[in-house]
């Protein structure tokens, strides 16, 4: 009886993370949900192990302790539902905090990138945008500035294929549509 119960909170537990990770790909806090998972079911097997002993006390009959046990058993859906709410809170919220600390971080290394650029530093520039490009947080100036890099450097299938990730995130731009024909012209 009492893995029957650890089943179900497993399964809630279980659901969140897939609708976070589902939500939030690439997302630092799929770990927190492991190590929150993990924790959850330790902590409820063991209350739902001391309720046992306490009914195997109060009960020595075998058949009459899972008579009760059948009655009391099962999950308070109250509690899953509140855990299902402060998990997609926290989620929310490391998301937004997430960004905030990368742009924070990113935005003075994005600066010092283009101007090696514009001092003809391309491969210290591209070295610096390729370490604050990051999967869970789009900047497209990123995306388009290694792409003249590509081009200047003859790397035009490279070039190409940063202009259209540009132009995927920034469809309106003109200049880059100019840029990305220039670079087709070169392969072609």
């Amino acid at each position: 009886m009492g893995k029957a119960i650890i089943k179900e909170v497993a399964y809630f537990v279980d659901l969140s993370v897939l609708i976070f990770k589902k939500a939030l790909p690439g997302s630092t806090i799929g770990h927190a949900y492991i190590v929150l998972a993990l924790f959850a079911n330790k902590l409820y097997f063991d209350f739902a192990l001391n309720k046992i002993k306490k009914l195997k006390n109060l009960y020595p009959d075998r058949d009459e302790r899972f008579e009760v046990l059948r009655k009391r058993g099962g999950v308070s859906w109250l509690f899953a539902l509140l855990f299902v709410v402060v998990m997609m809170v926290y989620g929310f919220g490391i998301t937004y905090l997430e960004e905030e600390v990368y742009y924070s971080y990113m935005e003075p290394k994005f600066t010092e990138a283009a101007e090696l650029q514009d001092s003809g530093k391309l491969d210290e520039a591209m070295d610096i945008y390729n370490d604050i490009e990051n999967d869970n947080v789009a900047v497209p100036s990123i995306h388009f500035n290694k792409g003249l890099i590509y081009e200047e450097q003859g790397e035009y299938d490279q070039a190409l294929s940063e202009m259209n990730t540009y132009l995927s995130l920034e469809p309106d731009d003109q200049e880059a549509k100019g840029i990305k024909d220039e670079i087709k012209a070169k392969i072609d």
